[in-house]
């Protein structure tokens, strides 16, 4: 879970994951005594909390994946880009600086983050590595490990590896998006459908004789049964309807 989230801050170009992790614990615990003072129903208040954590874990995924798409879509720019300058004799690092300068890419602002480290001193092969850390997608792995191998043992085979990869990038770009934005619909169906019992729920506990019954052991019950029976649902529905990603191999 932790590598999970960690691989999702990336994609989803998060600076600070720290921070923002230590803001949604606080948001957690500011929404459980507010629900718990409205309708002193401790298990009604954990479920909130949890139907927000699981809100919260979706909207990363949401932007990791528009992140994934835009990028996904500007990459065979970005390759055509190093094959000119390869072609007109610039070096790798006026090449990273020729996107850094790009007014036309949005991940220029990434490849300008790899120039300046290098403009401090950090040398290229592990300012390509931040790099590629900062992307966390496999499309990106196999350009810049193929930069690196280009700085470390010449040019040999450079332009030919750059044509593959941008026919390669172009041919499984529409029939991806095209699966996971058909995809997306089934999976936001579904978990509507299990957060919609809920909603019934805490609209019954405004009543005072309802947020008694839901307090006492039996309601109580009750309700952690359907908490647990949410999460088994949505953690399913994740499961069952998520589409492969590519593995990094070269991570």
């Amino acid at each position: 879970m932790t590598n999970w989230l960690q691989l999702r801050f990336e994609q989803a170009a998060i600076s600070n994951p720290v921070r923002s992790q230590v803001a949604a614990a606080i948001s957690l615990l500011l929404v459980f005594a507010l629900v718990q003072d409205t309708f002193g129903v401790w298990i009604l208040s954990l479920s909130v909390c949890v139907a927000l954590l699981a809100l919260a874990i979706e909207a990363l995924s949401i932007r990791a994946r528009a992140r994934a798409r835009q990028v996904s879509d500007e990459w065979p720019s970005v390759l055509e880009s190093l094959e000119s300058a390869a072609q007109s004799g610039m070096s790798l690092l006026d090449s990273i600086r020729d996107l850094a300068e790009s007014t036309q890419l949005l991940v220029s602002k990434d490849f300008a983050f790899a120039y300046q480290l290098c403009e401090r001193g950090v040398g290229l092969d592990m300012s390509l590595t931040q790099l590629k850390q900062r992307f966390g997608l496999s499309i990106c792995d196999s350009t810049i490990e193929t930069l690196r191998l280009v700085n470390d043992s010449g040019g040999a085979g450079y332009l030919p590896a750059l044509r593959h990869q941008s026919r390669a990038i172009r041919a499984s770009s529409s029939v991806s998006q095209q699966i996971q934005a058909k995809q997306g619909w089934v999976l936001g169906t579904a978990k509507i459908a299990v957060a919609a019992p809920w909603l019934i729920v805490v609209l019954l506990s405004g009543r005072p004789e309802n947020a008694a019954a839901y307090s006492s052991l039996q309601g109580s019950m009750l309700l952690l049964a359907g908490l647990a029976a949410s999460v088994v649902a949505v953690y399913l529905i994740s499961k069952i309807g998520k589409t492969d990603e590519q593995i990094r191999v070269l991570a």
